[in-house]
């Protein structure tokens, strides 16, 4: 047995199992919902695959008809005078479309014997060798006498029954019909039984070897032009990714270049505050306290003109003086004329000097609360 054989045993095996589940069903329903829904020119395209051309023997030569889902169109009648001329005749006839669908041999009812079993569900898993035993129970042939078929009408999963049709064809009348097509059956791919209401039966009495290989070249392209418009698709997202990370990655520097000239202009922003609050501080700090023109002029005009004063020092809204007097004891009470000072005391004893001849002497005293400078602007951020 060859690796063909086995591997089209074990998919028979497993259409088998699958068909007995409720999936083939729900799947066939499901499907026919959403082709109601499309188009009718979408679901004639779609219905490509189920298309076939049809030759059916008639008193006037052969009619050829294209059958697609059950419907029937008649293309052409080939006259029986012109045997001949049918595969030239046939090939101007027939578009790019027609020459890819399978060719099949339609038989009337009248030339087939039927029969109906009733057989186990596992038995669908080896359907052609158990209607090959039942032959000769079912009809009055050998196996070597006829072609034979079958297809499965019904299937009951509860009872685990299937309804199966056996189609049989004595080998002499397929022979004879096939030669009646001359030419025309060196391509053909089955032979296929109608009823009386005009519907295929879906078999093919046409023994495996003698059927034409069916030519795929256009699901081929099909298949080449979906890969490479998928490819194309895959390549123009891949692009458009791209794209959108690199501009991503644009921005991402940018936004960085951003925040480094935030942070800079941030940086000196807090420079400049800090600058502008220290400048503030020492002008408010200086303005906090009174001018020393003021203050010298004001003790020039309160102490008298025997005192001189040897060292002045300003300290915390606090004014020193150290200097020498011929009336220490009296600048206390002439120091508390002052607009601008406030408390005046003696620091210390009064000594006197003797290569003066005056009193040494220290004084303190501070400033009034709420005199500031005048001549002092204030620092702006």
């Amino acid at each position: 047995m060859s690796v063909a054989d086995v591997i089209q045993s074990m998919l028979t095996q497993w259409r088998a199992r699958y068909a007995q589940t409720a999936l083939p069903a729900f799947f066939a329903w499901w499907a026919g919902e959403l082709r109601s829904l499309l188009p009718a020119s979408w679901r004639h395209a779609l219905s490509v695959d189920s298309a076939q051309l049809a030759f059916s023997v008639v008193e006037q030569g052969i009619r050829v008809e294209e059958i697609r889902s059950q419907q029937r169109r008649e293309l052409m009648v080939l006259a029986a005078d012109a045997t001949a001329d049918w595969p030239e005749q046939l090939q101007r006839g027939l578009t790019d479309a027609h020459s890819e669908m399978p060719r099949v041999l339609v038989l009337s009812t009248a030339k087939v014997l039927r029969r109906t079993l009733s057989l186990p569900l596992a038995a669908l898993e080896n359907l052609r060798q158990v209607c090959a035993f039942e032959l000769d129970r079912q009809t009055p042939f050998k196996l070597d006498q006829v072609y034979f078929d079958s297809r499965v009408t019904r299937r009951d999963l509860a009872t685990k029954q299937a309804s199966v049709e056996l189609v049989v064809l004595t080998r002499p009348v397929l022979d004879a019909a096939v030669q009646s097509l001359g030419l025309l059956a060196t391509p053909l791919h089955g032979v296929d039984v109608m009823d009386e209401q005009g519907n295929l039966l879906g078999l093919n009495l046409l023994p495996a070897e003698r059927r034409a290989a069916r030519s795929h070249s256009q699901l081929y392209l099909n298949l080449g032009l979906a890969s490479l418009s998928l490819v194309l698709i895959l390549i123009g997202m891949s692009a458009v990714l791209e794209n959108r990370l690199q501009a991503v990655t644009a921005m991402e520097g940018e936004v960085e270049s951003q925040r480094a000239a935030a942070r800079l202009t941030a940086g000196k922003r807090e420079q400049l505050a800090q600058a502008a609050a220290a400048a503030n501080f020492l002008a408010q700090q200086k303005r906090s306290q009174p001018s020393m023109v003021r203050t010298l002029s004001d003790l020039t005009h309160l102490l008298p003109d025997d005192t001189f004063l040897e060292r002045l020092n300003v300290s915390k809204g606090e004014l020193s003086i150290t200097g020498q007097s011929a009336k220490a004891a009296q600048l206390v009470e002439r120091l508390q004329d002052s607009t601008m000072l406030e408390s005046p005391a003696l620091n210390g004893p009064v000594q006197p000097d003797g290569r003066t001849g005056l009193d040494r002497f220290t004084l303190t005293m501070h400033f009034v609360e709420g005199i500031e400078s005048a001549d002092t602007p204030e620092a702006k951020p």
